[in-house]
């Protein structure tokens, strides 16, 4: 059966705070770096009071159909269902050692509050919570253009939302923490520069077991390498690319076929690398080429099914000149230029997992397409 569904949040509003202070001393040989930040905001959620899915017919990928516009709710007539307040301020030092050592201390309070409403405006449920989130970084240079670095953050984060469906849908879960390792090197030079890292992360995992319940039930470990590169090989072209190997697993699933499976969505390669070409006989003339590459993605938690890989190619212009005194700049684009027909992504139902088989929700990319365009600084 084909349905549309109503069961989607019809409005968000967020009103966010951010501010900042940096400052530098030094204490005998030792230099610092000190910084005080805070950033929050407020998220209110709102629900119609009418929802659920609308059964339009039956059709399918091979077999699509036309179906006349279901008599959807008014999406207007709403209730506010889920409030989130969260507030966080951060103290950190980089301390020069010497020349060669390094370290970086951080730490941060984060408050964080969730409320949420039955239709009839009362609290069903929510939660109040705060925690503190160290992060220790040590940096070693041992080249005066490389600079090596290993890195610890264990991070309090908000909760995930159980999702339509679930015993306890709407339902804001209470906030998880998060561990991460990272190992890297940065290469400096001048013009270029090369970035490498080594990471572990590993966090809670929501998930919908077979009671139907949405709860942190399970584990989530990523394991990857990062490689970057950026700036201009000579003065006719520049590079900006990267590239990110990615193992991400799940464990504790409490099922065989499960147990140890690759994230729904999730490719293991992924890499995009945008070469400019600025050609030196005519002043202001750019050809740009720019490929995105991504392999296979599971579409359940078993990984019993996966869409394929994709490579996609745009390729563009820009002419930039004064006309009159005034910056102008020509565009002329081709975004996907050989046509391919592929998935852009696949995602959970959910932000963070859906139910016990897996739930995924395809996006198809978007077909050559070809702009062109003009800019003009008044």
């Amino acid at each position: 059966m084909t349905t549309a569904a109503t069961t989607t949040f019809s409005l968000d509003t967020v009103d966010s705070n951010q501010a900042a202070l940096n400052g530098r001393f030094e204490t005998s040989s030792i230099k610092h770096d000190l910084f005080l930040a805070t950033n929050g905001f407020l998220w209110n959620r709102y629900t119609p009071f009418r929802r659920g899915a609308i059964t339009v017919g039956s059709a399918s990928l091979s077999n699509p159909s036309i179906f006349s516009e279901p008599n959807f709710p008014d999406f207007k007539d709403r209730y506010r269902s889920v409030y989130t307040f969260q507030q966080s301020v951060t103290l950190g030092d980089t301390i020069a050692l010497n020349e060669r050592w390094s370290i970086l201390a951080a730490v941060s309070n984060s408050w964080i509050e969730t409320s949420n409403y039955n239709n009839a405006g009362g609290v069903t449920g929510g939660y109040s919570a705060s925690g503190w989130s160290p992060l220790g970084s040590i940096m070693f240079k041992p080249g005066e253009n490389v600079t090596t670095y290993v890195t610890y953050a264990n991070s309090l984060q908000q909760g995930d939302s159980a999702p339509a469906g679930t015993v306890n849908q709407g339902e804001a879960l209470a906030p998880f923490r998060s561990n991460q390792y990272e190992l890297g090197a940065k290469f400096d030079f001048g013009r270029f520069n090369l970035n490498a890292a080594l990471y572990r992360i590993e966090r809670p995992y929501a998930y919908t077991g077979s009671d139907n319940v949405f709860s942190m039930k399970r584990t989530q470990i990523n394991r990857g390498v990062e490689l970057m590169a950026s700036g201009a090989i000579n003065d006719e072209w520049t590079v900006f690319g990267g590239m990110t190997f990615i193992d991400p697993r799940l464990h504790n699933m409490g099922s065989p076929q499960t147990e140890g499976r690759r994230i729904l969505g999730l490719s293991q390669f992924v890499m995009n690398c945008l070469v400019e070409y600025h050609v030196p006989s005519v002043q202001g003339l750019t050809f740009t080429a720019n490929v995105n590459y991504g392999t296979n993605r599971p579409t359940d938690y078993a990984n019993t099914s996966f869409v394929p890989d994709y490579a996609v190619l745009n390729l563009g212009m820009r002419y930039a000149q004064l006309i009159a005194g005034k910056p102008v700049t020509f565009r002329f684009d081709v975004f996907n230029v050989t046509d391919l027909h592929y998935w852009a992504n696949e995602t959970p139902a959910a932000q963070n997992g859906y139910n016990a088989t897996g739930s995924a929700t395809g996006i198809l990319g978007a077909p050559r397409t070809i702009r062109a365009s003009l800019q003009v600084e008044l």
